[in-house]
């Protein structure tokens, strides 16, 4: 079972209507800020729709960057968070489970999670929310990860880039940014992003600590799978 949908929160990327021919470049921002290859792959959750598949672009390749457009346009008053589902799809390659998350916005600033700082996550068929400390400007999730991302945006800080007033301007998110390590064979599938307004979504002590009611959080999720 997939992990429960936040109470309130709005899609901010989403590759469902896409199918296996169409340019997936178009849901990145190619050049530097994506240093591998994208496609569309039939979805991760089953049923009707894409996801968007990265790899590396060449052999050898053990980081890659990848820079994902919002493809909605959404009110993003009062979000908290943003939230990526995204699976971890091994090959002959160990999966070191090493992972960078940034946000662009619109001045060209980009904002990182510091070290010392956590990341939230939701594994497939758990449904626990749990916390993943940020080292060296990594995070690192269990080995072939499927679930969902949570970046709390309250924990961003300035890194690099723009000139502006180096706080994330919110309205005008440019790209997603995923550093991780892929391969011709290994690849991390995005099938989709959203925004969360509620606060509770990163609180692990308000989710539920009946089991009973942990199921019947999960079916809940939209798009629920086995």
């Amino acid at each position: 079972l997939l992990p429960p949908e936040p109470a309130d929160s709005v899609v901010l990327a989403s590759y469902a209507d896409k199918a296996a021919t169409d340019d997936a470049t178009e849901a990145v921002h190619v050049g530097s800020q994506t240093t591998g290859s994208v496609a569309y792959i039939s979805s991760i959750r089953g049923g009707e729709g894409s996801s968007l598949k990265l790899t590396a672009s060449g052999s050898g390749v053990t980081w890659s960057n990848f820079a994902l457009k919002p493809t909605i346009s959404q009110d993003v008053t009062g979000m908290e968070a943003i939230e990526l589902y995204i699976k971890k799809v091994q090959g002959a390659d160990a999966d070191t489970g090493a992972y960078r998350f940034a946000i662009a916005d619109g001045e060209g600033e980009y904002f990182r999670i510091p070290d010392g700082t956590a990341i939230y996550y939701i594994a497939k068929g758990e449904g626990t929310l749990r916390t993943a400390a940020v080292a060296s400007n990594t995070v690192h999730l269990p080995v072939g990860f499927e679930g969902v991302v949570r970046l709390p945006l309250a924990s961003m800080t300035y890194n690099w880039g723009g000139s502006g007033d180096k706080q994330l301007t919110m309205d005008d998110i440019y790209n997603i940014q995923i550093a991780v390590d892929v391969s011709a064979e290994t690849y991390l599938a995005v099938d989709e992003i959203r925004g969360i307004r509620d606060i509770d979504a990163l609180d692990p002590s308000l989710l539920p600590e009946d089991p009973g009611e942990e199921e019947a959080l999960k079916v809940l999720f939209v798009g629920n799978s086995a």
